[in-house]
């Protein structure tokens, strides 16, 4: 039940949502001479969980920090190089006007899907006492775990055999209804695969990966695959496919897959099914409100230094 996630205590008023968004943007060259900036933006969703992905936010916080990295970029240790300026964004929030703390952080940025299960979304959520979800834009490798080629063929194969189950042999007719699900996720698991797949899981039908997802993001907000480390057992995220995308033509959902891994305070299936209910484009609006804010302010500092 995502109306059991809590704050301080207190649950989530189900007519209102408090949306955090942490993003730490780099210059192109990322010269360590050159600031960065890190942002925050907390985006209020009303008549909550009635939001659609076609829904507009409206934005209630906006701040902001220059600041020049210590540290260069290490694999694995984003947090000692990235929290610190956001975690001081969030404390001034804090302090100036609490009543609006967010319900849930998105972070740009590994939760537990990280090789010591501590990725930065862990850092600030354990720091600011928040859930925090992690949102990684691009494939982490883990030692392991599986690659992100596996991934891909994982994601095909997830919605290949969905399509086959529900739409194919099902006859399911995928029309746009306002109860449509929040999210379908798949049972198998994306693990380490193996490169030949048997004659007998070969699809029966021929339709385009286009088709496929245009049928998906006609009933649900996508498919998620649960990312599976393959020394433990354990399921440490979820590639989320069929998302968003272009809410103007509402055609389909995205291909590129995002991956989604809980932070601190959180189940990993809440913080999948909000990122999918809150994307309208491939990552999750607080998360792109941050990024492109962030970008927009590099750009007007280059212009203003040329």
């Amino acid at each position: 039940d995502i109306g059991a996630i809590t704050h301080d205590g207190n649950a989530i008023n189900k007519n209102s949502l408090l949306v955090g968004g942490l993003d730490v943007s780099f210059p192109k060259d990322d010269d360590n001479n050159q600031e960065a900036v890190a942002v925050y933006v907390i985006l209020r969703y009303n008549n909550y969980p009635s939001t659609t992905i076609t829904t507009t936010p409206q934005l209630v916080y906006r701040s902001h920090k220059f600041f020049k990295p210590t540290i260069p970029y290490i694999a694995s240790y984003l947090a000692f190089r990235e929290a610190i300026p956001l975690l001081q964004l969030i404390s001034t929030q804090i302090q100036a006007q609490p009543e609006i703390t967010p319900n849930v952080l998105f972070v740009d940025g590994n939760g537990q899907w990280h090789e010591r299960r501590a990725g930065i979304a862990c850092f600030v959520g354990v720091e600011t006492g928040i859930p925090t979800v992690g949102v990684g834009k691009n494939f982490y490798s883990l030692d392991g775990v599986i690659s992100k080629d596996g991934v891909m063929r994982g994601v095909k194969k997830g919605i290949e055999c969905w399509y086959e189950e529900e739409v194919v042999r099902n006859a399911v007719d995928a029309k746009c209804v306002d109860g449509r699900k929040c999210l379908v996720v798949d049972g198998k698991h994306i693990e380490a695969s193996k490169q030949e797949d048997s004659v007998s899981n070969e699809p029966t039908h021929k339709a385009s990966m286009d088709e496929m997802l245009t049928s998906l993001h006609l009933i649900a907000n996508g498919l998620s695959l649960p990312m599976l480390d393959t020394n433990t057992a354990d399921v440490l995220a979820y590639a989320l496919v069929g998302h968003g995308g272009n809410v103007c033509k509402g055609v389909r959902g995205v291909k590129n897959p995002i991956y989604i891994s809980a932070g601190s305070n959180i189940t990993l299936e809440d913080a999948v099914v909000l990122s999918a209910h809150l994307s309208k484009s491939r990552v999750p609006e607080p998360v792109r409100e941050a990024d492109s804010y962030g970008r927009k302010l590099l750009r007007e500092q280059r212009t203003t230094r040329a």
